[in-house]
C-alpha cells in the first residue's frame, strides 16, 4: 500500500537547489521510502532529465558571475579629497579574482556535472536507494494509460510521451485501502492552483475515491517541504529525520519561488549575415538571445 505519491518535477528539484537546508528531505524519504509511490516512469523521468536540469542552474550561477562588470573611474578627474587611482588599482585586483573564480567554477561545473552522468552524486545515489523497488506496470495498466492519453484525461501533455498517464494508473492500483493520501506535485495538470494552495483535478480525486471503498482523505501539495510536515504530523507513520520548523520554512519559500522544474526543448534564433538566414542555438542557461551573444562578445574580448 502506497500513501504518497512524488512527481518526478519534485525529485528534480533537488538537482535545481543551492539551498542547504534542502538536502536534509533526503533523509526523510529515506525514512519513509514503503510509504512512496514510485513508477519505474518516474525513475527514467528524473534520470534522463537530471543532468540538464543541473546544467542550467549551475549556468545560471556561472553567467551570474560572468556578468559582473569591471568598473574603471576617470582618474584624470583626481583631486586632493578624492583617491581614484587607487580605487581603480583595487576594483582591478577584485575583477582578476573574479577570473580565476570563473576558471574555478568552471571546472567544479565539469566535475559536478560528471559526478551526475555517472550517477556518482549525493542525491543520484540517494535516489538509487528509493528508486530501488520501482513498480513496473503491465500490459492492461499500459492500455488503460494509453486510453487515458487518447481520450485527453489528465495527467500528461497532449505532445509528451506515454509516462504520466501510465504512474497515474499504478498509483490508484497501489493506493487502494489507503486511508489517507498525499500527492506532492509542481505538474499543473493534476491541479488547480490559488494562493500556494493546490485543488487536485476533479476527475483524478474522483478516481482515487472510486478505487477505495473507505473513502479516504486525500491531501495536495505543491511544496515538498509542506508535504513531508503535514504527513508527519497527520499519519501514524513518524518522520524523526525531518528537518526543524525554521529549516521547512526555508525550503517552503524556495519551493514556491522557484519555476515549475521542466525540461526546456532546443530554441533557435534567426541570424542574418552576408544576405542568408541562418539559425544560431540557444543554449540552457540564457534567457535571451540578446544575454548569450552578450556572453559570446565578452568572452572573446578575454580571448
Amino acid at each position: 500500500m502506497k500513501q504518497i505519491f512524488i512527481d518526478a518535477n519534485i525529485y528534480l528539484s533537488f538537482f535545481d537547489s543551492n539551498k542547504p537546508e534542502l538536502k536534509k528531505l533526503l533523509n526523510s524519504l529515506l525514512e519513509i521510502r514503503n510509504n512512496l509511490f514510485i513508477s519505474s516512469q518516474i525513475v527514467h523521468e528524473v534520470n534522463r532529465n537530471k543532468l540538464d536540469v543541473a546544467q542550467r542552474s549551475l549556468m545560471n550561477h556561472f553567467n551570474n558571475l560572468a556578468n559582473i562588470k569591471p568598473i574603471n573611474l576617470p582618474e584624470h578627474l583626481e583631486v586632493k579629497s578624492t583617491n581614484l587611482k587607487n580605487w581603480n588599482t583595487e576594483s582591478n585586483e577584485i575583477n582578476k579574482k573574479q577570473k580565476e573564480l570563473q576558471k574555478n567554477l568552471e571546472e567544479l561545473i565539469h566535475k559536478t556535472l560528471e559526478e551526475i552522468m555517472r550517477s556518482d552524486d549525493k542525491v543520484s545515489q540517494t535516489f538509487s536507494i528509493l528508486f530501488g523497488d520501482a513498480l513496473e506496470a503491465s500490459e492492461e495498466e499500459m492500455q488503460a494509460a494509453r486510453h487515458r492519453k487518447e481520450i485527453g484525461n489528465p495527467p500528461g501533455k497532449p505532445n509528451d510521451a506515454l509516462g504520466d498517464q501510465v504512474s497515474w494508473e499504478l498509483f490508484k492500483k497501489h493506493s487502494i485501502n489507503s486511508a489517507k493520501i498525499w500527492i506532492i506535485t509542481k505538474d499543473s495538470d493534476y491541479y488547480t492552483a490559488f494562493k500556494n494552495r493546490i485543488y487536485l483535478n476533479p476527475l483524478l480525486y474522483n478516481e482515487l475515491i472510486s478505487v477505495n471503498s473507505n473513502c479516504p482523505s486525500i491531501f495536495c501539495f505543491k511544496s515538498l517541504a509542506e508535504g513531508l510536515k503535514h504527513f508527519n504530523q497527520d499519519s501514524l507513520k513518524k518522520i524523526d529525520n525531518l528537518p526543524t520548523e525554521e529549516e521547512l520554512k526555508i525550503i517552503t519559500q524556495e519551493e514556491f519561488s522557484d519555476s515549475e522544474t521542466t525540461v526546456q526543448k532546443p530554441q533557435f534564433f534567426p541570424i542574418v549575415g552576408q544576405g542568408k538566414l541562418t539559425y544560431m542555438h540557444l543554449p540552457p542557461g540564457f534567457n535571451s538571445p540578446i544575454h548569450y551573444l552578450n556572453y559570446l562578445r565578452a568572452f572573446d574580448s578575454e580571448e
